[in-house]
């Protein structure tokens, strides 16, 4: 509101529509829009009209508001300035609407102009039964209303109108004053809007959470009509943890910030209760004050720090904390505990009994075998009868046949239901390492193992939200084998909750009854929040949702994007964000929900149906095919690399395990484009078979892609008239081989081959090259059984030159009589396409497309390696589409630009380079094999001379044992020894003699002499501290010097000072200390308070030394905090410590001491 005289005011009809406008003056007044963009006109008092002002105090009629003995309203908070001068106010309140709560009618106010001048002519004017002067200054009237009988002191406001916040239609009533009430909820004596104190201050409260601060405000407050309370305690992050304050005291929580707007599943925003006790980590039951019999208490707006004077309805939420749940065998000190505070010291109890339980869980073999006692009798046996009925029996130690010792056990443990008629499905295990036969025998007999007749104390305790999940303890506490039970214990922590009904007020009062503290300690962090959950979860989305995993969101390189948005890994992020089981759930939900149709089979054929949609040369997915036998096909490929297979010399197949879970495995297709230098994947395939018929139908599904991509069909070379592809590099799988053989067979043209062959191993012979690496995998096996020599001949058999050395070598492996190697020997002979495709000799390829030809499936198993480290293993299918599919555009948009551009990917992939490491492998490769043998020769050598050695060995110990039996015979040992002829019948010393004993002890004098003058040296020094010249004590303690001395000084001097008398110094150079003086006394200097030994030290004088000395121990006694740093210079004023606290305490401390004026010290 504002009113003046040259403008042009909006008038009110009503002067008492106090709800939007002041009505100090009722005629002419402005919006508060209107002020707010003329700002301008009201930096001074230029707009008041005085003459306006004063026929308005006089026609109103103010006989209430101006009674005898009326008490002035006290306008408490800070008001705006509305000019630069302040302003003085007196407020005469209407006793008729003095209600607490409500608006208040505004009260008639009178502006005073608080000019350095004075009064000069006061009058005095009487309007109704209100009195009021008129005081003129600095050529400014001034209003005044006075009381009936007296002159009342007008109360000083600052301004009117504050500029940080309060507008000019704010009412009087919207100001906080001290008003009686009336209201029915409230009580005169008690405050529900201001605390005694003018604000907020910082609460000694102690919480957990690191980014939580509170503030508190002394009441008394009325919550409601039966709860009032002492404190109230504001703060603006959800805890963790609560406390059970040790007084009357309420928590206002302020969830207004738009982080907290988190959503439950099913999209509705949680209340703001709903949010506290999913942040807690305790538990708690009750109602939440929904139900349609539950009261709704209005609780004063003040409460939640909405000053509009009402009321703001609730719902009441009564909890009680759901307890948690123990170990029958509990630590005492972990139960029946009273928790007010939020002491730390509780958790840390907790810690440590559960580390105290992990170090002791398996420390002894019986331990162990309570354990896996307890495993086995864990789950039942999963077998089911030919009706379908599920196995009833339990584990039982059973010992293999024939005495046979599998893993150092004589037994293992099986279902007592097994029988001849019924032996499928059983359980069945194997003891594991540790665990002894001998212990589970008795363990299975009923018995019990010694020494857990008093149990362990025990650390297993649970917070009641995964209590009820668990119902036994894993640790082994009786000697039995059974298990200890949890035992649920109550808790009887009580606590009110007051929610405002409107959902746009997102705060909350939490009043815990503090006659009922919790009984249990403060219990490890497991839960974890939904706001943390949503944290992660955007980790997960930023990462990238496919082929994401724990470890790549945690670990990998996208990483780096997790850390910029935390600012640090998730595991320390969050307590809870440790367990990765946690952050799998999570991941787990977020692929959920962003692959609706799942990420196996029926996810891939939606996305197979959409991608039908797009054009030929944008699909990936080509096509999914059933065989006869069940199997099933899923072939994709990226068309421009698919068109580059038309390029090829040779291709090789082969399937890998490591990308996929399930039974849909990856088969690739590659190549070795030397167009471009690289090794390409140009086809995908997943399958969930390894038969013939499998493979042949994979086979006729490239062919028949290729063609439907490129319009080109897939041929060979040896086959076709248009072929272009040698040959195939597989592996040594048979059924590969034979369905390729039966795909390819119909594309030969006899006329053009001159080939007249009619089953596939018969045609395979001439395209299928097999890898020499996976044929020398099956002869590794054979070294154990064949000497040096003969494993040499066998590994080399694949460069036979002629069939004639193959016959003879057929012979050779007869020869031998091993039936190992005449196994191997015999398969290769029974496949008749493998021997063809591994010895060039008896292959039906061209000599030129043989020596072509890679005689290994390097290219493609490399392939398989650098695909696992771009897209990762053990994918779901989907995902392994996905993650194939990204890197397989990147890679045929680089072709592209290879062959646009003339820039390869890798410049030094050229067969003259490739060729050129690979003889430096194999030369390397053979260097160290021939070392290798030369070290095992020359360790045969030595180990025969050591056998040599030992055996001499033997021989001369036993006949060193018989000489020196003989001796002993000779000499009469063991025999009593005689006395000598003597008078004292002394015998000869035959151990330590004298001479050693004497050197003994003087030794030990020595020692003892050392240790009594380091004890003095210690005792006559303990007081005293060496310091380094450039840190001296002060000033004030070297009255003695010359500060003037100019001297030359020794930085490297030193001085010594006794803590307790701090004149006691000795600097080992007197001239370098004043120096050094002269340059430091004058400036300032800082210094942590742990160095301070006197009050010199804060105080230095040049010329006077202080004799009070205060010792670091007394500062410690004093609650100071010796790590704060202070600042000092020449005066006793100059001292400024960095901790308010501890420079208060400090002064107290010196006025003991007497006074602390500059005199004192001069």
């Amino acid at each position: 509101m504002a009113c003046s005289k040259n403008s042009e005011p909006r008038h009110v009809s009503d002067r008492h529509s106090h709800d939007r406008v002041n009505p100090i003056i009722p005629t002419q007044m402005y919006t508060s829009s209107f002020i707010r963009k003329n700002p301008a006109k009201f930096v001074d008092t230029a707009w008041v009209e005085v003459n306006e002002l004063k026929d308005f105090l006089r026609e109103r009629e103010v006989d209430e508001l101006t009674r005898k003995n009326q008490e002035p309203i006290r306008v408490k908070q800070e008001p705006i300035r509305v000019k630069q001068e302040p302003i003085r106010v007196k407020c005469v309140p209407d006793a008729s609407k003095g209600v607490k709560g409500d608006r208040v009618a505004s009260p008639d106010l009178v502006i005073i102009d608080e000019s350095p001048s004075n009064v000069i002519t006061p009058a005095v004017s009487r309007a109704a039964n209100t009195l009021f002067r008129t005081l003129e200054e600095n050529g400014h009237q001034i209003l005044e209303l006075l009381d009936s009988d007296d002159e009342m002191e007008p109360v000083k406001v600052s301004a009117l109108i504050e500029d940080t916040g309060m507008s000019s239609d704010t009412m009087i009533g919207d100001v906080d004053m001290e008003m009686d009430s009336n209201d029915n909820e409230t009580d005169s004596s008690v405050s529900d809007s201001d605390s005694e104190s003018d604000g907020d201050e910082p609460s000694s409260s102690h919480w957990l959470d690191e980014n939580i601060l509170s503030a508190a405000k002394q009441g008394p407050f009325k919550i409601t009509r039966q709860c009032t309370v002492e404190v109230v305690e504001s703060l603006s992050e959800l805890p963790s943890y609560w406390p059970v304050p040790r007084e009357k005291r309420a928590y206002v929580l302020d969830l207004s910030d738009p982080k907290f707007n988190l959503y439950e599943k099913n999209g509705k925003l949680m209340t703001v209760d709903a949010l506290i006790k999913n942040a807690e980590q305790d538990s708690w039951t009750g109602c939440t004050g929904n139900g349609p019999r539950d009261s709704r208490p209005k609780i004063p707006s003040s409460i939640f720090g909405i000053n509009d004077g009402g009321d703001i309805v609730c719902r009441r939420s009564r909890l009680t904390c759901a307890g948690y749940s123990a170990c029958e065998h509990i630590h005492p000190a972990l139960v029946d505990r009273k928790r007010y505070e939020l002491d730390p010291e509780s958790l840390e109890d907790v810690l440590q009994v559960q580390i105290d339980s992990r170090l002791r869980e398996a420390d002894s073999p019986e331990k162990l075998a309570l354990i896996f006692f307890a495993i086995c009798h864990s789950s039942p046996c999963t077998a089911k009868n030919q009706r379908g009925q599920a196995c009833t029996g339990i584990p039982k130690l059973v010992k293999f046949n024939k005495d046979k010792i599998k893993s150092g056990h004589r037994y293992f443990v099986s279902c007592n239901n097994w029988s001849p008629h019924f032996s499928e499905g059983h359980r069945t295990s194997s003891i594991p390492s540790g665990v002894k036969d001998d212990h589970l025998k008795v363990l299975f007999s009923g018995g019990s193992l010694p020494g857990f007749e008093e149990p362990f104390p025990c650390g297993r305790i649970v917070p009641a939200h995964i209590g009820s999940r668990v119902s036994h303890c894993n640790f082994p506490h009786q000697g039995n084998g059974s298990q200890a039970a949890l035992v649920h214990h109550a808790c009887s922590a009580y606590r009110t909750i007051y929610v405002p009904e409107d959902p746009t007020i997102r705060k909350a009062c939490v009043v815990p009854d503090h006659e009922e503290p919790h009984n249990h300690p403060i219990l490890p962090p497991t839960k974890t929040p939904i706001a943390i959950k949503d944290i992660y979860r955007k980790c997960v989305e930023t990462a990238g949702v496919v082929g994401s995993s724990v470890r790549t969101v945690d670990n990998a390189a996208l990483a780096r994007t997790t850390k910029l948005m935390l600012g640090t890994s998730p595991s320390l992020y969050a307590p809870t964000l440790q367990n990765n089981r946690v952050k799998q759930d999570i991941l787990r939900e977020v692929k959920k929900k962003t692959y609706p149709y799942g990420t196996d089979l029926p996810g891939v054929m939606h996305l197979m149906n959409e991608d039908v949609k797009k054009p030929i040369e944008e699909r990936y997915i080509h096509g999914f095919t059933t065989t006869l036998n069940g199997g099933r096909i899923l072939l994709t490929a990226n068309p421009y690399l698919l068109s580059r297979i038309h390029h090829a010399k040779t291709l090789f197949v082969d399937t890998t395990f490591k990308r996929t879970v399930g039974t849909m495995k990856e088969w690739e297709v590659v190549m070795f484009d030397k167009e471009v230098e690289r090794a390409v994947t140009i086809a995908r395939v997943y399958s969930d078979r390894a038969d013939c018929l499998q493979y042949k139908t994979i086979f006729d599904e490239l062919q028949h892609v290729t063609l439907l991509l490129t319009g080109r069909p897939l041929r060979l070379k040896r086959l076709s008239k248009d072929g272009t592809l040698v040959s195939i590099g597989v592996d040594m799988e048979i059924a590969q081989a034979l369905g390729a053989g039966d795909s390819f067979l119909p594309t030969n043209e006899p006329e053009f081959s001159k080939i007249h062959v009619q089953t596939a191993e018969e045609i395979i012979e001439f395209f299928i090259r097999a890898c020499y690496t996976h044929a020398k995998r099956g002869i590794h096996d054979l070294k154990p059984y064949v000497t040096d020599e003969e494993y040499e001949h066998i590994i080399n058999f694949m460069y036979l030159e002629t069939k004639e050395e193959v016959d003879k070598f057929s012979a050779w492996v007869k020869g031998l009589k091993n039936p190992k190697v005449q196994a191997w020997w015999d398969h290769k002979v029974n496949n008749s396409w493998i021997l063809p495709s591994l010895i060039k000799c008896l292959s039906k390829m061209t000599s030129e497309d043989w020596d072509l030809t890679p005689p290994t499936t390097n290219v493609g198993e490399s392939q398989h390696h650098w695909t696992n480290i771009n897209t990762g293993i053990m994918l779901a299918l989907l995902e392994a589409i996905l993650t194939a599919r990204e890197i397989d555009e990147k890679v045929a948009a680089e072709i592209k630009a290879a062959l646009e551009t003339g820039v390869l990917k890798n410049h030094r992939n050229d067969t003259f380079t490739r060729l050129s490491r690979s003889t430096a492998r194999a030369t390397q490769a053979f260097k160290k094999a021939r070392e290798g043998r030369k070290q095992k020769k020359a360790l045969n050598v030595v180990d025969e001379e050591l056998a040599s050695l030992k055996d001499t060995q033997k021989e001369n110990a036993a006949r060193i044992k018989e000489l020196k039996a003989a001796k002993s015979s000779m000499l009469g040992k063991g025999k009593s020894a005689k006395a000598q002829s003597n008078s004292s019948g002394k015998v000869a010393v035959t151990g330590v003699s004298k001479r050693k004993r004497a050197s003994a002890l003087s030794k030990v004098a020595l020692l003892k002499k050392d240790i009594d003058t380091r004890k003095q040296a210690m005792a006559s020094t303990s007081s005293l501290v060496k310091y380094p010249v450039s840190n001296p004590p002060s000033a004030a303690t070297v009255a003695s010097f010359d500060v003037n001395k100019k001297d030359d000084i020794s930085e490297g001097a030193d001085y010594t000072m006794d803590l307790e008398a701090p004149e006691s110094y000795n600097f080992a150079s007197e001239a370098t200390y004043a120096r050094l003086l002269a340059d430091w006394a004058p400036e300032p200097t800082y210094a942590p308070l742990s160095d301070m030994t006197a009050r010199a030290n804060l105080f230095p004088q040049t010329q006077h030394t202080l004799g009070m000395p205060l010792l670091p121990h007394e500062f410690e006694n004093m609650g100071m905090d010796l790590s704060v740093g202070y600042t000092f210079g020449n005066k006793p004023s100059d001292f400024t410590c960095l901790d308010p606290h501890t420079e208060a305490v400090f002064d107290n401390f010196c006025k003991q001491y007497g006074s602390l004026n500059d005199s004192y010290y001069q």
